[in-house]
């Protein structure tokens, strides 16, 4: 271990080094050029001096006691090959900081910088609003190196002072931004990024666009807090990537929606919309203090429709879908899209409405889906609802299993036999089922492809009398008897 024992220490040449590094209480300079490497941990007591014009490369972790003074010039490099991290009873001043370890750093106090920050390999985790990452005023993040998925910050981000920031957040697995062009901050904005839901509440048209929003992405949202007695006016940007924000409105439904308190608040701002369905952004109106949750909002727009009910269930192979309206005002049809993930849709038929405002009732069967999927795995099933003028919007996801018990075929002929069976299609089934067909000992003798266009025949001539069971792949079993 390295112990400062002399009045003040000067690291002026290219570089110096060290195991653990432990300053108690004297004064540790590192001038520009200058390279401290500790391969330990450094530890800054009580009564202690660092500042810092070099460089210190860090490979365990550091424990700060001392109050330091800002405005050093020099960077921290956080490059351990275990997880690092930061502790002590004072924050941690830095001009530039770095991390290139994947491996990670977690912040137990807070780190400030008035520089920049590097954001080369590995997350940086601040787990607790009394010590976030601190990009003071002037501070920002690094063009050379800037946050993307495996290196950013899963945790809380306070920015000071005024101007435009790009809080550099995520959740550890993928690099979600929000960007705030802030106007007013007298004591730091802080925000975090959250997969999850913000909550429902009523929504309100007191936000500063007064149409009421219709729906809020419940799959995320950034949590912006000021301290007690903070004031803070920011316009605010949201982006969708496809990641936690699947929105299938169109973007000129798009709004940036604000839960404050117990209500949704539509903040605008329609004609800031970039980008296309798939990747973009929104910027809200400039907002004063009241903004805590905020996420991607939905309002209707000029489709009035309302879906009452919207069901599918399973029959034989057959999915069958039930929906019933009111309003159907300026609506042209509604297109049936499915999908066996559940994220990606495809078209699978159209229905044309009604076109009255009472309420109307639709079926429609989506045939043969059974074996698109394996059994008990499910299909989902969402509604297009199209006005006249191509406006539209989406019903929520219903999804719909098949249990195994799918009748594909309908008759197995002579049974009890001498050998030679018949096998008959259900009208319905599957284009082509896979058989196969297991003695008394389960032992597979034989597969065959049978189609909806042939009927198929079994030969068990060869084969001992006894009883088979005969599988689908499609979870049927028929028990054939040969005598």
């Amino acid at each position: 271990m390295k112990i400062i024992t002399t009045l003040f220490l000067i690291i002026s040449s290219l570089s110096a080094y060290s195991q653990n590094f432990y300053n108690n209480g004297e004064i540790l300079t590192i001038q520009p050029s200058a390279t401290l490497y500790v391969e330990g941990d450094l530890q800054n007591q009580a009564g202690s001096q660092l500042i810092n014009d070099g460089k210190i490369i860090l490979k365990g972790n550091i424990i700060n006691n001392q109050a330091m003074a800002g405005g050093n010039s020099g960077i921290w490099v956080f490059n351990g090959n275990m997880p690092q991290s930061i502790h002590g009873t004072r924050s941690l001043k830095v001009y530039n900081f770095e991390i290139d370890n994947t491996n990670g750093v977690t912040l137990f106090d807070t780190v400030i910088t008035n520089g920049l920050i590097y954001f080369k390999n590995g997350i940086i985790t601040t787990n607790a609003l009394a010590s976030p990452f601190v990009v003071a005023d002037g501070g920002g993040i690094s063009s050379v190196f800037p946050p993307t998925d495996i290196s950013h910050i899963n945790g809380f981000v306070r920015k000071e002072g005024d101007g435009l920031f790009t809080y550099p957040l995520g959740d550890g697995i993928k690099y979600q931004k929000i960007t705030a062009d802030i106007t007013q901050n007298t004591l730091g904005l802080t925000a975090k990024y959250i997969a999850g839901d913000a909550t429902t509440g009523s929504f309100s048209p007191d936000g500063t666009d007064p149409t009421p929003l219709t729906d809020y992405n419940n799959k995320e949202f950034w949590n912006f807090s000021k301290p007690s007695g903070g004031t803070a006016r920011a316009a605010i940007t949201v982006y969708w990537d496809g990641y936690n924000d699947v929105s299938v409105m169109p973007l000129i439904n798009r709004r940036v929606a604000n839960r404050y308190i117990n209500k949704w608040y539509n903040e605008g701002n329609v004609a800031t919309v970039t980008g296309n369905s798939l990747a973009g952004s929104i910027t809200s109106n400039v907002i004063v203090n009241n903004f805590t949750r905020l996420t991607l909002g939905t309002i209707t727009g000029a489709l009035p429709l309302n879906l009452l009910s919207f069901t599918v269930i399973p029959e034989n192979n057959n999915a069958l879908l039930k929906w019933k309206t009111n309003n159907e005002i300026n609506v042209s049809s509604f297109n049936i899209e499915r999908s066996i993930d559940g994220v990606t849709f495809g078209y699978s038929g159209n229905v044309k409405t009604n076109a009255t405002t009472g309420i109307n009732s639709y079926v429609y069967t989506d045939y043969n889906v059974a074996g698109l999927v394996s059994v008990n795995a499910p299909i989902y099933y969402r509604l297009k609802m199209i006005d006249n003028g191509g406006v539209y919007k989406y019903s929520e996801i219903r999804k719909v299993q098949f249990n195994g018990s799918i009748i594909n075929i309908s008759k197995v002929w002579p049974n009890p036999g001498r050998g030679v069976y018949n096998i008959s299609l259900a009208n319905n089934a599957n284009s082509s089922i896979i058989i196969s067909l297991y003695n008394e000992a389960g032992q597979l003798i034989k597969t065959q492809i049978v189609t909806n266009t042939n009927n198929g025949i079994i030969n068990l001539s060869s084969y001992p009398n006894g009883v088979y069971l005969l599988k689908t792949n499609t979870g049927e079993t028929t028990k054939i008897i040969k005598n």
